[in-house]
């Protein structure tokens, strides 16, 4: 059972597109996506990693972010 939890974490963070703080050099801009409703940083910057990673960013770079108990955030992707 430990064994399967540890591949499927595995996985996840081969698949999951990285925060990156600048945009990569050997990568394009391929979009804009947005996430709404976390209520703290850590949330909201996972909200965004799994949306990048629902559409096949490779990675991603957060633009903005505002709000106080209900966070709200944009990021640029790029593959």
């Amino acid at each position: 059972m430990a064994m399967a939890a540890l591949l499927s974490s595995l996985s996840f963070a081969s698949v999951a597109a990285q925060q990156v703080t600048h945009s990569p050099l050997d990568q394009q801009k391929i979009g804009v996506i947005s996430a709404t409703g976390s209520t703290n940083l850590t949330s909201l910057e996972q909200q965004l990693s799994e949306k990048a990673s629902d559409v096949g960013a490779k990675s991603f770079r957060i633009t903005s972010t505002s709000g106080n108990n209900n966070l709200h955030g944009t990021a640029v992707l790029y593959k």
